[in-house]
């Protein structure tokens, strides 16, 4: 896949002046009028294809407006690159991302530890060389980003990683995977574009499951590969989810075959009537699809996926990354899938963000 020039380059171009309210905002569910008596341009949330893209859209874009900040949701349709390159363009301003996500997408060998499917490949130089060609990889020649001292946002509180896990809830962590991630993306981002503090409350990494009784019966306690050698796997999609499609294995994970199923709950069920032994959920077990089920996984091999916002310099003032990240230390896994499985299901995403936000006193 060609990817936009500026990601080659390792820098984000003058921006382009900002777009001004239009119809075309006014239909995509704009949050508040054109420069909201301001006088300034409002600030253009990206939305994409996917409802957990449309829901933070509108979140952040609400966010925003309750504090005084004009803002409008506009379309940003396509995969990862033509939705940065939207960013790029000064379609839009801000969007909604996870962090290891574009990580790897700036800098494949940005990250201490490879997430599922995104080994560099065969000849690949070790980090902090070009990376390595291939699917949301910047293409060969583009430089190291600057800023490699880059101040991490939220560095300065503890930050919890994913919390423990509770059967098919999300897996124990004894490191922090939260601030790896954020840092690593923090050292490979394009000059030009900056982020806000990370949800440390979200973890949208795939899940590796078995059955409540295996992982008793086996000893399985946290180990990947102990629980995929030698066992037939599963593969399911989270839907709704910016990625929703699953990765074929993960690291220390190897099945002798593999089955693929249509969602959670088909995945579910194998497991239970013993069809397949392990599954990998492309992201978390929505709450209806939890029983009977653990989540495995090795802390030093899959970093955080983290909600962030993502947005050019200069387009969001303190007080906007305030709101910004006043969101960030509130939104949660489980309430981040209700929301997406809500929207799948129908319902409008700017009302799922009011009442989100009003839960939240945001």
């Amino acid at each position: 896949m060609e990817l936009p020039a500026w990601v080659r380059r390792g820098a984000v171009p003058r921006a382009r002046s900002r777009a001004r309210c239009s119809l075309l905002a006014l239909v995509a569910l704009a949050a508040v009028s054109c420069g909201g008596g301001t006088g300034e341009p409002a600030v253009t949330v990206g939305a994409g294809d996917t409802a957990e893209s449309a829901v933070l859209a509108e979140i952040y874009a609400g966010a925003l407006s309750r504090g005084g900040i004009a803002a409008v949701v506009a379309p940003a349709p396509g995969d990862r690159a033509a939705r940065l390159d939207a960013l790029d363009s000064g379609a839009v301003d801000l969007l909604a991302d996870h962090t290891g996500a574009l990580t790897r997408f700036f800098d494949a060998t940005a990250l201490s530890a490879n997430a599922p499917g995104d080994t560099p490949a065969p000849g690949a130089p070790p980090a902090g060389g070009t990376p390595a060609p291939g699917g949301d990889r910047p293409a060969p020649g583009a430089p190291s980003a600057p800023g490699g001292d880059a101040p991490v946002p939220g560095d300065d509180s503890p930050g919890s990683g994913a919390p423990p896990a509770t059967d098919a809830g999300a897996p124990k962590n004894p490191v922090d995977p939260a601030r790896n991630a954020t840092a690593a993306l923090a050292r490979s981002l394009p000059q030009g574009l900056v982020i806000s503090d990370p949800a440390d409350g979200t973890d949208l990494r795939p899940r590796l499951l078995v059955t409540t009784e295996t992982a008793r019966r086996d000893n399985l306690a946290e180990s990947t590969a102990a629980a995929c050698a030698g066992r037939t796997g599963g593969l399911a999609p989270a839907p709704g989810l910016l990625d929703p499609a699953p990765p074929e294995t993960l690291p220390n994970c190897t099945f002798v075959t593999t089955e693929r199923f249509a969602d959670p709950a088909a995945l579910r069920a194998a497991l239970l009537e013993g069809r397949i032994q392990a599954g990998i959920l492309a992201g978390p077990v929505p709450a209806d699809a939890t029983a009977g089920l653990t989540a495995l996984a090795d802390a030093e091999t899959l970093l955080a996926e983290n909600v962030v916002p993502i947005f050019r310099d200069g387009v969001i003032d303190d007080r906007g990354r305030e709101r910004l990240n006043q969101v960030a230390g509130e939104l949660t896994t489980e309430e981040l899938t209700a929301l997406v499985q809500r929207a799948e299901a129908g319902e409008n995403p700017a009302d799922l963000a009011r009442s989100w936000l009003d839960a939240h006193a945001l």
